[in-house]
């Protein structure tokens, strides 16, 4: 997902995906305040709050979309519930070996 220089939304494309072939997919949701300080600090620009909650908003349908596409496991979780995420991946078949 990026934003053009108008702002709109463009999704990654499905071939993309099918190319990198993910096992699943993971979105790690956080507060709009958040994501915001750390966008002006990444990109040295201001994003206001409602346009951060329509691009959250669209990575989630991407992804929902996505995983249907792919057939793959989305897995939502958030900063608060890091844990959870780190469990997810241990309960995988991803990793193999000792």
């Amino acid at each position: 997902m990026s934003t053009k220089k108008d702002n709109s939304i463009e999704r990654v494309p499905l071939k993309v995906f099918q190319q990198i072939n993910p096992l699943a997919v993971i979105i790690v949701k956080e507060k709009s305040e958040v994501i915001r300080e750390r966008l002006q600090k990444r990109d040295g620009r201001t994003y206001n709050i409602s346009q951060i909650e329509m691009m959250q908003k669209e990575e989630i349908e991407s992804a929902k979309d996505l995983c249907t596409h792919l057939n793959i496991q989305l897995f939502e979780s958030s900063t608060e519930n890091i844990h959870e995420t780190i469990v997810f991946l241990q309960n995988q078949q991803f990793f193999t070996g000792s």
